[in-house]
């Protein structure tokens, strides 16, 4: 049976038991270092999961860009694994096509012609020559010293392209030169006819009727028996045009000798998958050679495309 007797005044305590015998101060004490250390041992476990937890969410990272590495050589690869009738055709590089083109004689081959190819088209070479470009129809009228004064003019008139929808313009004596354009240029986008007034010089002004189609020609009838454009000089007594600055043409051009005519500049139905888009005439003493083949930037680029995948991932 242990004796214990205690202190209030001196907030001392004294122990003795049968075989040992022991004091302390309370004050003393460091309650903060005992409960943070209590705390330490119930968190420590805690501690250790959340290491294991970074860890982990480390290493998921890693394997994710480890994975998305590996699929970037995958795709590298895919451009250049396909092979003619595969299902790999829409990847393979070695599908892909360009034209290249050689000048023969007096021409720039890459200012006369832009050659779009397909993938897949069959590779080999034609000779080209461009003998005539598509153009459209312009026309103009009378010089006159203003555009703004009333022309005192009055009549009806249909106007359209001989291919498109024609639509009746009315002119009225109070219209200007500028606001008879205005009013062909209300109706462009049924006509396919376009309306400018051109200032020639400081006093000199004409009116410019212009078509929007190639190989098309402007169709102007009067309505009402005043012929409206005989008097604006565009058109003479007997119905033609008296200032035809461009015709409507055709373009012409020979492919292997044989000559071909389109009514547009844009040639897309003389071969499969060969768009040909002409801008200049070579002559009849030169023309270009138009040589379809594999696209080598194209394979170049994919292979280089799989090196730098792989370091990628190698590193």
């Amino acid at each position: 049976m242990s004796d214990i007797s205690s202190s209030t005044s001196t907030t001392t305590t004294t122990t003795t038991s049968s075989t040992y015998t022991y004091s302390y101060d309370t004050a003393d004490i460091d309650w903060d270092a005992l409960i943070e250390a209590a705390v330490a041992v119930k968190t420590a476990t805690a501690d250790t999961i959340d290491v294991k937890i970074s860890d982990n969410e480390t290493k998921i990272a890693a394997y994710e860009e480890m994975q998305n590495l590996l699929q970037d050589i995958n795709d590298a690869a895919t451009a250049l694994r396909g092979s003619t009738g595969s299902t790999l055709d829409d990847d393979d590089v070695f599908a892909d096509r360009e034209a290249y083109l050689t000048s023969n004689g007096d021409v720039d081959a890459e200012s006369a012609i832009v050659v779009t190819v397909d993938e897949g088209t069959d590779e080999t070479t034609y000779d080209l020559q461009i003998l005539q470009l598509a153009k459209v129809q312009k026309v103009a009228s009378s010089e006159y010293e203003t555009s703004t004064d009333e022309m005192g003019l009055e009549g009806t008139f249909t106007i359209g392209l001989e291919d498109e929808e024609s639509v009746e313009i009315e002119i009225t004596e109070d219209m200007t030169l500028a606001e008879i354009a205005s009013a062909i240029n209300e109706q462009s986008d049924t006509t396919g006819i376009q309306a400018t007034v051109l200032e020639v010089s400081e006093d000199t002004y004409q009116l410019i009727l212009s078509g929007t189609e190639t190989a098309q020609e402007i169709v102007i009838t009067s309505t009402d028996g005043t012929d409206t454009m005989q008097s604006l000089g565009i058109k003479d007594s007997d119905g033609d045009y008296v200032d035809e600055l461009q015709a409507a043409q055709d373009a012409i051009i020979t492919l292997d000798g044989i000559e071909i005519t389109r009514s547009t500049n844009s040639i897309d139905d003389v071969l499969d998958s060969v768009t040909f888009d002409l801008y200049q005439e070579t002559g009849e003493d030169a023309s270009i050679s138009v040589e379809i083949s594999s696209d080598v930037s194209a394979i170049k680029d994919a292979i280089i495309a799989l090196v730098d995948a792989y370091n990628a991932y190698r590193e």
